[in-house]
């Protein structure tokens, strides 16, 4: 069955990978972009050309679609779910997803720009992979299989199960979401619509890896409003944003005086940035204070390995919410 099976999702992921689904943080609609539904349009195109007659993208941009059941034996229905929206941290424009066949083991030089090096060194995971076939973006961009790897693997598991009406499973709903890069993935889900039961996100990165529980984050958005002056007549007067800020995050304590209950053996502590610091603009800064359990690295640890070795080249360093 399966050595007879042309698999798709190398071809999906390539095609996915060029098309712009950036959301952005900053934006008070839903989904952030427009261009999140680009590619949820050409999902339900592709899902309902393979036999998926119910796929549609509603107007919040959310992919449904449903493989029905081919079994009488009473099964709960699943969910798989992928998102769709890549990172800001990184342009997704212009995209040039690049196939490095048969890896064998050495630095990868992304070619359009040489500065960025996937060192061997840095990833031992890549020793792993040698003699597979590595995708790589092309060194000025991000590549998005967070989460385009995801997309293109639960279709072609769609498109195989179509295809395949011998394996007997339960009624398998599909579902695509915008904005999970900013927090906002499921904002706007009709979960009566999904009628899912039990529901699985392709989001991870060993092959073969389940996670089965992640943190929980609070976070608190504070404008901070300046008074911007003539550096001449400013004594007195002049009112820096930023320093009001860095006042704010140096008071907060080590510890909240208050948690809930962690997860295990989490061990909740503050994390903080500066969000955005338009000062030229509005003479005001946006400081967002998250609340993050201090083991983040043990319980994210697939989602990082999947933000570093997917290769989303960028030069920043990978924050720790990835």
């Amino acid at each position: 069955m399966f050595s007879n099976y042309q698999y798709t999702v190398t071809e999906r992921f390539l095609r996915y990978a060029q098309i712009d689904t950036q959301s952005d943080p900053l934006s008070d609609t839903f989904p952030s972009t427009a261009r999140q539904k680009n590619l949820g349009r050409l999902l339900v195109q592709e899902l309902q050309a393979i036999g998926v007659t119910d796929a549609e993208l509603d107007e919040h941009g959310y992919v449904y679609a449903t493989i029905p059941a081919n079994t009488d034996k009473p099964v709960p229905v699943i969910c798989l779910c992928a998102h769709m929206d890549t990172s800001s941290d990184c342009s997704g424009a212009n995209v040039k997803p690049i196939i490095h066949t048969k890896y064998d083991g050495s630095d990868i030089v992304l070619p359009d720009d040489p500065s960025q090096v996937i060192r061997a060194a840095d990833h031992p995971y890549l020793q792993g992979k040698i003699g597979d076939d590595i995708i790589t973006a092309s060194g000025t961009t991000l590549l998005g299989a967070d989460n385009k790897a995801g997309v293109a693997a639960i279709m072609d598991a769609a498109h195989f199960l179509i295809r395949h009406p011998g394996i007997r499973h339960g009624a398998i709903r599909i579902l695509f979401t915008p904005d999970e890069e900013v927090g906002r993935g499921v904002e706007k889900l009709d979960m009566q619509k999904l009628g899912a039961q039990y529901g699985y996100t392709l989001d991870g990165g060993e092959l073969g890896s389940l996670e089965d529980e992640t943190f929980s984050a609070d976070a608190a958005r504070i404008t901070i409003q300046g008074v911007g002056i003539h550096p001449g007549t400013a004594k007195g007067k002049l009112v820096s944003a930023i320093k009001i800020a860095a006042e704010i995050v140096a008071a907060l304590p080590a510890r909240p005086p208050r948690r809930p209950k962690p997860p295990k053996d989490a061990k909740v502590s503050f994390t903080r940035y500066v969000y955005r610091e338009p000062w030229k603009a509005r003479r005001s800064i946006l400081l967002s204070v998250i609340l993050l359990p201090r083991n983040w690295k043990r319980m994210s640890s697939c989602c990082a390995i999947s933000w570093k070795q997917c290769c989303n080249a960028t030069r920043r360093p990978a924050p720790p919410w990835r």
